[in-house]
């Protein structure tokens, strides 16, 4: 693995652990035994190292709706894939989802890291969307209103469960989903 790339899945570990705010090039310098130089050279500023994050993200996210999309199964396995990808984290000891500890520090992050984020989020509500419009027109699902008002419902409900899960336990974030399937009609 390169330094770059060292450099970003130590960010991306910290982001899920503290925050983005919560870590700085100093802990990044300690844990990966190299100066704050060497990290300036890779990132001049912090922002820089967000938006390497961000587009990380991106990418992880791209493929992994993708292969969920692809995969066989009726709509709630592929939403079950996703939602049971946040469980996995809080299980890694409280750690959260990292899009959740960006939204969270979202009054202070860069204006460039924040039109990110919402490309972020525009790529989660819209494969949930994808998914329940399939689900509704399969028969699978029974909701009320749009698909996108409906994805923006359980996305909210479901990062609020990962944020309640690290205090509660994953037995919440458990029973959480479980009514959303109900909300479902399933």
């Amino acid at each position: 693995m390169d330094r770059k790339a060292e450099i970003i899945g130590l960010a991306d570990q910290l982001v899920k652990s503290v925050g983005y705010e919560g870590f700085s090039y100093a802990d990044l310098s300690d844990k990966l035994g190299i100066t704050k130089a060497s990290i300036h050279h890779h990132f001049p500023h912090k922002e820089d190292l967000g938006a390497a994050l961000c587009d990380s993200y991106a990418a992880y996210l791209e493929k992994k709706f993708r292969a969920i999309e692809a995969s066989a199964g009726d709509a709630w396995s592929k939403l079950d894939a996703y939602f049971t990808s946040g469980a996995a984290l809080v299980e890694d000891h409280g750690k959260t989802c990292p899009i959740s500890a960006l939204q969270a520090e979202v009054n202070s992050l860069p204006a460039a890291l924040k039109d990110r984020l919402r490309a972020l989020d525009g790529q989660e509500l819209g494969f949930v969307a994808r998914v329940l419009e399939t689900g509704r027109a399969s028969g699978e699902f029974r909701f009320q209103g749009g698909a996108a008002a409906q994805a923006a419902l359980l996305v909210s409900s479901y990062k609020g469960a990962l944020s309640f899960s690290r205090i509660h336990g994953c037995a919440f974030l458990k029973d959480v989903m479980e009514q959303m399937k109900r909300s479902l009609g399933l």
